[in-house]
């Protein structure tokens, strides 16, 4: 046997003090730098890492050039050589380190790197520094110069891999955006690297908040694969949200040309329609593009045999969603969101089949909450009562956050500390979030998204809970595993039972109540705007999705009639494409164009709130009204005009006017509208005396007797109960 071979097996046995002593010795009897090389790593490996780096330098700092490039090669090579043993014997945290120091005597081999962050992500030591330290994106640059690209694509499960550990963990530093950039030019048409790549900038926009960073790595994409539909849908999700109206619409535009099956041509359709309405100054095209939809819509509901991808049902789930801002038809259009909810639930059982529900076997009731917008949200404002005036004794509450913000949001944190359980939750966790849910054994489950969040109906069509109800959210979804929606007897009509799939439990009084809103100082004055005192001043704060425009007429016929008027508009929606849609309507009215004032949006909510007081009068918006808008109103004790229709979303200021003690304003018709509206603005002794209404209900109105409404829930969940276990005695 060889020195060497000897040398391989003490290796093998781990006896690196006998490895140590055997190389000194050896080396000066023969003078060979192998057996220097050979005693670093010994030393490395029993954790003498500065006396392996001494013997490695002492011997490589007498070299010549020539000398030190071949001598860093061979310490490379038995580095990477006892890496690759100690790994295949389970001794990770020796593999990793080996190929860290590896890394310095060859800084352009990138199989080598790729397994030191493989090794650092395993061990939990994948750091930021390290990880920048590695380079990664300089040295697949470099190879991708030096040789040809398709080489590289023997790396391409490793790669892809990588780079999708570096979005999870690192998805805002420019390192990992110039990993995807070289990536992207190496993998043009690789469906796994485009799904990391999707997968990444969902996380980014949704749990980061941060579209201009997810719309960054989008593009990337979208340069070498503007066909693809998925893609291109995201990227109109992320230009709506920054206020890109023209490009959104383009694009979502482009998507109807390339779907070439129904279910795509009805996604399409319905984002473009979305699109439409959102940037608010596209109205008759929405409504010419909805008879497509509606067309598209019918085929699809209507063919049995389909068998849909996942994602693709996901996207279906809100396929209902722009119907009630269209028109005021709850009847039509409760048959397409029942017939929507059906066919996704019908769909999703394939992928996440219904489980058996083990019993709660405590004596409270286990109640819980199911949202994506527990945090600074319109949902995360209202929900608050429940948890703050709950029974304890009776009443057990978890929460499951979907969805869940990643960075700090006072909101979240104090549902968290609110529930006595809860759950944060990433995207694509419904069987997670679902298997949660039975685990806890829930008895009742509260769905807050209703359509608005694909994940949460994912959860509720796989029934976690033996009782589920939607509540505050949208509207209903009309998905058959939802047994009830909780509601008031103002904000659906009587009728409404015969159209709803869920049955509808109405509470004594009203929906929701709070105990009041926090409010900051105001930030906007008469003074300010560059208006005289005695001005009066009109406000809506509503996005672009409301606006329409057959009441946005009704609103500036009412300016036109009020002598000194102003119309203050604050939305989501207020881009120069809206501004200039509702200045064109004020100047075909013959209104000047000072007389429309368009406002920033608040940094606060709680600003916005104080920034309330400035106006004189509310003008609600229709067919969908506003919800959290018209309470914030309310509690500022601003008057408000609003015209109640037939469905959910056209009555919601209706059900809280009655239930603040306020009649004035309520109109019934478009000329009712305009009459109270003008009304309102001639007669200050009447905007007073709502003013007085409505500091007084703070006192004892349902809408602010949240202890009172918290108890009329309770009293649902208890009688929902009985009738649940009634009906299992039978």
């Amino acid at each position: 046997m060889t020195s060497l071979e000897e040398l391989d097996s003490l290796f093998a046995q781990g006896e690196y003090a006998q490895i140590a002593e055997f190389c000194q010795e050896n080396f000066e009897e023969t003078g060979k730098v192998t057996f220097v090389w050979l005693l670093g790593i010994a030393q490395l490996l029993e954790g003498n890492e500065e006396t392996a780096q001494l013997a490695w330098m002492s011997q490589l700092y007498e070299a010549s050039d020539e000398q030190v490039e071949q001598w860093s090669l061979d310490i490379f090579r038995l580095l990477n050589k006892e890496a690759i043993r100690q790994e295949e014997q389970d001794s990770l945290e020796h593999a990793w380190l080996l190929r860290c120091h590896a890394q310095q005597f060859n800084e352009s081999d990138l199989q080598n790197k790729l397994e030191a962050f493989r090794l650092s992500h395993q061990l939990n030591l994948l750091t930021a520094d390290f990880y920048q330290s590695l380079e990664l994106s300089k040295t697949l640059s470099e190879l991708s110069e030096s040789i040809e690209i398709n080489v590289l694509e023997d790396y391409r499960e490793t790669l892809i891999e990588t780079l999708k550990i570096s979005l999870q963990q690192f998805p805002l530093l420019d390192l990992t955006y110039e990993l995807s950039e070289i990536c992207a030019r190496i993998f043009t048409s690789d469906s796994l690297f485009l799904d990391t790549i999707l997968d990444a900038s969902l996380t980014i926009y949704y749990a980061h908040r941060l579209p201009l960073r997810a719309l960054r790595l989008l593009d990337l994409c979208y340069s070498y694969r503007p066909d693809h539909l998925d893609l291109l849908r995201l990227i109109i999700t992320v230009k709506i949200s920054i206020g890109d109206f023209d490009a959104a619409i383009s694009l979502a535009k482009s998507s109807c040309e390339l779907s070439k099956t129904l279910v795509e041509n009805v996604v399409c359709s319905y984002i473009l329609i979305k699109t439409y309405i959102q940037s608010g100054s596209a109205w008759d095209a929405a409504q010419e593009e909805a008879k497509n939809y509606k067309q598209f819509l019918s085929k699809l509901l209507n063919n049995s045999d389909s068998a849909l991808r996942k994602a693709s049902v996901s996207w279906l789930f809100s396929g209902g969603f722009v119907l009630p801002y269209l028109e005021d038809s709850p009847e039509s259009n409760r048959d397409y969101i029942n017939a929507i909810g059906s066919f996704c639930k019908r769909e999703m059982d394939h992928f996440n089949p219904p489980q058996s529900i083990e019993i709660n076997p405590s004596n409270r009731l286990r109640i819980g909450y199911l949202s994506s917008c527990l945090r600074r949200h319109s949902v995360g404002w209202l929900a608050r009562s429940l948890f703050n005036n709950r029974d304890h004794e009776k009443f057990e509450i978890f929460t499951y956050f979907v969805n869940a913000l990643e960075r700090s949001d006072p909101i979240q944190d104090w549902y968290e500390q609110s529930s006595d359980t809860a759950h944060r939750f990433g995207l694509d966790s419904a069987n997670q979030i679902s298997n949660q849910i039975m685990q806890d054994k829930i008895d009742i489950l509260i769905d807050l998204d209703s359509i608005t969040f694909d994940i949460s109906c994912e959860v509720l069509c796989s029934r976690p809970a033996p009782i589920q109800a939607t509540w505050l959210g949208w509207d209903a979804s009309g998905i058959p595993s939802i047994d009830y929606y909780i509601a008031d007897p103002y904000v659906l009509p009587e009728d409404a039972d015969s159209y709803y799939s869920e049955k509808i439990f109405r509470l004594p009084s009203t929906y929701v109540a709070i105990d009041g809103f926090e409010v900051a100082p105001p930030t906007l004055s008469r003074k300010s705007l560059g208006l005289e005192k005695d001005s009066i001043l009109y406000f809506s704060a509503q996005n672009g999705m409301k606006r329409n425009p057959e009441m946005l007429k009704l609103q500036l016929e009412i300016i036109k009639a009020v002598p000194n008027s102003y119309f203050l508009i604050k939305g989501l929606g207020a881009t120069e494409m809206l501004k200039q849609y509702i200045t064109d309507i004020a100047k075909d009215m013959d209104i000047a164009r000072e007389k429309i004032i368009f406002l920033g949006i608040d940094s606060s909510s709680e600003i916005h709130r104080g920034n309330l007081s400035v106006s004189d009068i509310v003008l609600d918006t229709y067919p969908y009204n506003g919800a959290t808008t018209t309470m914030e109103a309310l509690w500022m004790e601003r008057p408000i005009v609003t015209k109640v229709g037939q469905q959910f979303s056209a009555r919601n200021s209706y059900t809280m006017l009655k239930n603040a003690g306020v009649k004035e304003g309520i109109a019934w018709s478009n000329e009712e509208y305009v009459d109270w509206g003008i009304r309102l603005g001639l007669d200050k002794e009447l905007r007073d005396d709502i003013a007085w209404k409505l500091k007084q209900s703070k006192r004892s109105a349902p809408l602010w007797n949240a202890r009172q409404f918290t108890q009329d829930m309770e009293s649902a969940y208890l009688a929902m109960w009985q009738s649940h276990s009634n009906s299992k005695s039978l």
